[in-house]
């Protein structure tokens, strides 16, 4: 159908107004044609329509239940409404359908991060790091240690970045934050002034 595709190249574009009218366009063949309720799901979704979005992902998924990235796609849906139980059920999910993608682990770790279960959350983002290891999952499991009082493991992190990046923003910030918490005063100066040295501060 030459529609979906110009529905799929307008999404990529980030055109969810000119996207969601060609699909009211096709009216019934949503009812023929199962993908176009998932895309219709995407473009509501990228617009903040949550409620609507999830009950898109919901249709789709009755015929095709096992669908990656409609599962993950309602799971955010469930997420950004604040009903983090169901948000969790369905993360959960998604990585019994792929454990190789490291997506719903972070997700699920922010999760249980919300919920104040630091463990959960420190489980799954590790998980997620071994698939993909990134400078921002390190920072992120760092606040989480520091949020749970392990000040020494989140340091660690935050090192971690630094050592590996040298003219890192983030990791000096979050260290001279961490030293705050600390109430080491004089170690938090140095470091805030270091980064007021650095050639250029991000915005």
């Amino acid at each position: 159908m030459r529609e979906k595709e110009k529905i799929i190249k307008l999404i990529q574009e980030k055109k969810y107004i000119e996207a969601d009218k060609v699909i009211n366009s096709l009216k019934g063949e949503i009812l023929k044609d199962n993908e176009l309720l998932f895309l219709q799901g995407i473009i509501k979704a990228n617009q903040k329509k949550f409620t609507e979005a999830k009950s898109l992902f919901e249709k789709f998924l009755q015929k095709s239940n096992e669908h990656f990235d409609a599962n993950l796609n309602l799971a955010g849906c469930y997420h950004e409404m604040g009903d983090l139980e169901k948000a969790i059920i369905f993360y959960k999910k998604c990585i019994a359908l792929n454990p190789n993608d490291a997506e719903p682990f972070t997700r699920l770790a922010m999760c249980y991060r919300f919920k104040r279960n630091y463990e959960e959350a420190i489980i799954n983002l590790n998980l997620s790091l071994k698939i993909q290891n990134t400078k921002e999952k390190i920072l992120l499991l760092g606040n989480i240690y520091k949020e749970n009082g392990n000040f020494e493991k989140a340091q660690i992190h935050f090192e971690d970045i630094v050592n590996s990046q040298t003219d890192n923003f983030e990791g000096k910030l979050a260290l001279a934050n961490l030293e705050i918490d600390k109430g080491n005063l004089s170690k938090a100066d140095n470091l805030l002034q270091n980064l007021l040295s650095m050639p250029s501060i991000p915005p």
